[in-house]
């Protein structure tokens, strides 16, 4: 249905949200982005990105997303269309993450 990607709640960098988002996932994602400042404020601004400060602001948006398939359809349509010009770009890159985790 949806993606949290909890990691992202503490100050470590954060994750890569191009992949989920690609996958057509509807994606929360908490404050601490750093190393992915721009692919972060190309999904917030589309509205392909929901995110949120802590848990109280994460009960929210689970609430918001698991309660209306909707507005979940929604975000994950706009996070479609948002990376469709990059997908030859991300599809090798996801093509790339696939087969170095079916090894493992």
């Amino acid at each position: 249905l949806l993606v949290v990607m909890g990691g992202l709640f503490i100050a470590r960098g954060g994750h890569n949200v191009l992949e989920p988002a690609h996958l057509g996932k509807a994606v929360i994602t908490g404050p601490h982005m750093d190393n992915f400042r721009e692919e972060t404020a190309l999904l917030l601004n589309a509205g392909a990105l929901r995110q949120v400060d802590g848990c109280d602001e994460l009960e929210t948006a689970l609430t918001e997303l698991l309660g209306s398939a909707d507005r979940r359809r929604t975000q994950e349509l706009v996070a479609r269309q948002t990376l469709a010009p990059f997908t030859p770009i991300l599809e090798t890159y996801v093509n790339a993450v696939m087969a170095h985790c079916q090894r493992l």
